[in-house]
């Protein structure tokens, strides 16, 4: 049973460290962003894409968008996933 503590501890551990990384990475492009002025495009992170795709499909099934709502924002999201939806 010990055991288990300690890998959902290092299960924590391993995904506070992750955050804190990704948090640290995204002030460092905010902080050159503001430096030069130039727009610095933030990358896209899949997963939130994934989400956003997957509560998508959620409000389609439960009839809150209409297809060609859904189509359109289904688009959106494979474009910024980088998929070709047109084949």
């Amino acid at each position: 049973m010990a055991g288990r503590n300690r890998e959902s501890f290092n299960k924590r551990q391993l995904e506070k460290n992750r955050q804190e990384a990704q948090a640290a990475k995204r002030q460092r492009r905010q902080a050159a962003k503001s430096e030069d002025g130039a727009d610095v495009e933030e990358p896209i992170d899949p997963d939130e894409l994934l989400e956003r795709f997957r509560l998508l499909n959620e409000a389609h099934s439960a009839g809150e968008l209409d297809s060609e709502q859904f189509a359109i924002k289904e688009q959106e999201i494979l474009i910024a996933l980088g998929i070709n939806a047109d084949g």
